[in-house]
């Protein structure tokens, strides 16, 4: 072996020796990390339901222990799992123990001044879902990010906040700049509450009256209004709606029903006419058992059979013919479910 190749080894094994040092310095500092992490996780969990009931003792320590850059993000990191854990329920014990810990006024200037948007989208997040009123000039700069991920927190701190005038401009953003999916959307929106369902139903209704139009309106608002080829928006509306059940909206869905050009949206408002259990619907839904599209044959079998729709029975035992097979079995199940079994029967004696 030449000289060079025996330097040529032990500079090998001399690098290899110090990556193992510096994988061994990572994996302590990392486990060190994690337990510290687990004690202060600890700490708090056993301190937090004394300081929700306002004992003073329980919120010092808290708040003593969080005066670090560290520890102030660790936590942030567990209030937002407390306030997951909460669900739908109300956040007012955990929004009054923020104010008195300094929690809710440094995630404020975290919100205002710093550099990070991810930072800024973060604080904006936990804000909204303490119900902390949010600057709308902030949460709109942060809507107009490129980031997706930024565009998602901002799009959740609104929502959570509940305030029905971001319903629109929170779609618009969100769906246009991350990759969410509309069941994503929905669910991301749903967090707006009933609250929001009589702005849905004026949009609904703004939607409708363009159909009257002949010409656009000069004074549409994209931040504001739905124009009649945005499917999508629609279909989210319409969706919100049936989750909430809102009733009032019944005539203008019929209405939409009867309008609209996108049969994506016309099958979400047969399942929204449904789930609102509004049996004025019941003709309008007779109507589209002769549909061409088999989707929405199918959802209007349903959707007479969840309303009770006995006097339709005889134009469902018309679709135990259909050409499509998925109608006819679902036309078999609604004759069942509205006790026409007999009548059903007899086509097949």
């Amino acid at each position: 072996m030449s000289m060079l190749h025996v330097v040529l080894v032990v500079i090998a094994v001399e690098l290899v020796t110090l990556l193992g040092l510096f994988l061994v310095l990572v994996t302590m500092h990392v486990r060190k990390s994690g337990a510290k992490t687990r004690k202060f996780r600890r700490f708090w969990v056993r301190l937090l339901p004394e300081a929700l009931e306002g004992r003073r003792e329980p919120t010092v320590r808290i708040k003593e222990s969080i005066v670090t850059d560290a520890c102030f993000t660790l936590f942030h990191e567990f209030m937002d799992e407390q306030l997951r854990q909460l669900g739908s329920g109300s956040p007012l014990r955990l929004r009054h123990l923020s104010r008195r810990l300094g929690f809710t006024q440094r995630l404020q200037r975290q919100l205002a001044e710093s550099r990070d948007p991810l930072d800024r989208a973060a604080a904006a997040k936990t804000l909204g879902r303490l119900r902390e009123r949010l600057p709308r000039e902030a949460v709109a700069e942060l809507l107009r990010s490129e980031d997706p991920a930024v565009v998602l927190a901002a799009g959740y701190a609104a929502a959570s906040f509940r305030d029905p005038s971001y319903f629109i401009p929170v779609f618009r953003a969100v769906y246009q700049r991350t990759r969410i999916t509309l069941h994503g959307i929905a669910e991301l929106l749903s967090r707006f509450e009933e609250g929001v369902c009589p702005v849905i139903h004026k949009t609904l209704e703004n939607l409708i009256a363009q159909y009257s139009r002949k010409t656009p309106s000069r004074s549409f608002n994209p931040n504001k209004q739905v124009d009649r080829s945005d499917q999508a928006a629609q279909v989210v509306m319409v969706d919100l709606l049936a989750f909430f059940a809102y009733r009032p909206a019944a005539g203008s869905l019929l209405r939409l029903l009867r309008l609209s050009e996108h049969e994506e949206v016309l099958i979400h408002i047969v399942k929204a006419l449904a789930k609102m259990g509004d049996t004025g619907a019941i003709p309008s839904l007779s109507e589209l058992l002769t549909h061409p599209n088999w989707v929405l044959r199918s959802q209007a079998v349903q959707a007479l059979a969840t309303l009770g729709a006995v006097e339709s029975a005889p134009l469902i035992l018309a679709r135990l013919e259909d050409d499509d097979l998925r109608v006819r079995v679902y036309a078999q199940k609604a004759l069942h479910s509205l006790g026409e079994v007999e009548l059903h029967e007899k086509v097949y004696a």
